[in-house]
């Protein structure tokens, strides 16, 4: 089975395309918003060169009015989404977010794992039995 971890110091992210992509893949309708710290107001649109943030992908279109996004994240995917897994292979670094390095490892289908990190840095560790 393939998982996908972060392999520097700063933590799992994906970039605005890998994003993108995902949502694609999986059907999910969505709409782009970006978010304007100066104006604090939050926009559909990204003039070029600017540096509005990607705020996310909204599941409805809610126009320029948005307090909250009711969106999809695709960094809450399980690492070992066939979705995930297949926009990292695909995209290679493109799909790295801000201060993350994507990679994929291969540990042996039906292992139970949780994802350890220290700064952002990221392994997988097989679950066991821990008693106190």
């Amino acid at each position: 089975m393939k998982v996908v971890i972060n392999r520097c110091y700063g933590g799992f992210s994906l970039s605005d395309e890998a994003k993108c992509v995902i949502a694609d893949l999986k059907n999910i309708n969505y709409t782009k918003y970006y978010y304007n710290s100066e104006t604090k107001k939050y926009t559909k649109e990204k003039p070029h060169n600017s540096n509005l943030t990607f705020l996310g992908l909204a599941l409805e279109d809610r126009g320029d009015n948005l307090d909250t996004i009711n969106g999809f994240y695709p960094e809450n995917l399980s690492r070992n989404d066939l979705d995930l897994v297949q926009v990292v292979e695909k995209l290679g670094d493109k799909a790295n977010g801000l201060f993350a390095k994507l990679t994929l490892i291969e540990i042996p289908d039906g292992i139970e794992y949780f994802i350890e990190e220290y700064n952002g840095m990221e392994w997988v560790a097989e679950k066991h039995r821990t008693w106190f």
